[in-house]
């Protein structure tokens, strides 16, 4: 995905964040000299909490007009964000779609086995963060700009996604044996191309398209 960088390279100690963009990929350089460039990516972080240093949920989402968001239990809105500044952003007229790994499928099991949790710590957690979610919804008004909508899907969770104004996107694969705090963090932004923003964009596309909308609160003027 990311020739001419190695392993170690993506993976170093954090100091600021890499900028793909300014570096030229000297791999499989062909007879007649030209290279090309990483198209979207902007920057890598080794983990998350290294983008979350450099880059807080408060600055990504201000102004937005939309967020996209897929994952297991989707902390970077949930947890990170209070119920006042999600319901700002409601009233401010965003629109925030959230897929959730399904807190009773068989899915959210087998990744609490694989990161070493306890029987229910990461059922327990979505839980939480849908109700969070749920409860400032539930505030909505028909004057509010925006809205909140929830699904649900039970699959192998393979990829934490943010997806900003439809332009930014912030991708990071879940890793055996690793939290998703650990995990590596790519950021792409829109530029036309097809790239990695425009993959992950498609990704969310059909994965929102397959989920399904939880029980609690269902099917009240929540927009789809």
């Amino acid at each position: 995905m990311f020739p001419g960088w190695t392993a170690a390279e993506l993976f170093s100690e954090y100091n600021e964040s890499v900028s793909l963009s300014d570096r030229v990929l000297n791999w499989n350089l062909p007879e007649n000299g030209r290279v090309d460039r990483v198209s979207d990516i902007e920057s890598v972080f080794p983990r998350r909490a290294d983008f979350l240093e450099s880059s807080s949920p408060q600055d990504l989402f201000r102004d937005a007009r939309t967020i996209d968001l897929a994952g297991i239990s989707l902390n970077i809105l949930c947890q990170q964000c209070s119920d006042s500044e999600v319901l700002r952003m409601m009233r401010e007229g965003t629109f925030i779609r959230c897929l959730f790994l399904d807190p009773d499928g068989l899915s959210i099991q087998a990744r609490e086995l694989e990161e070493g949790h306890a029987p229910g710590a990461l059922t327990s957690l979505t839980r939480l963060n849908i109700h969070m979610l749920q409860r400032v919804r539930s505030k909505w008004k028909s004057t509010m700009g925006g809205n909140i909508a929830i699904r649900l899907y039970d699959a192998p969770a393979r990829f934490n996604i943010c997806i900003v104004d439809s332009k930014v996107c912030v991708m990071q694969p879940y890793l055996p044996f690793a939290r998703g705090l650990e995990s590596p963090t790519f950021v792409a932004r829109q530029n036309g191309s097809r790239g990695i923003f425009q993959t992950f964009s498609e990704v969310f596309e059909e994965m929102w398209r397959e989920g399904t909308e939880p029980a609690v609160e269902q099917n009240q003027g929540i927009p789809a």
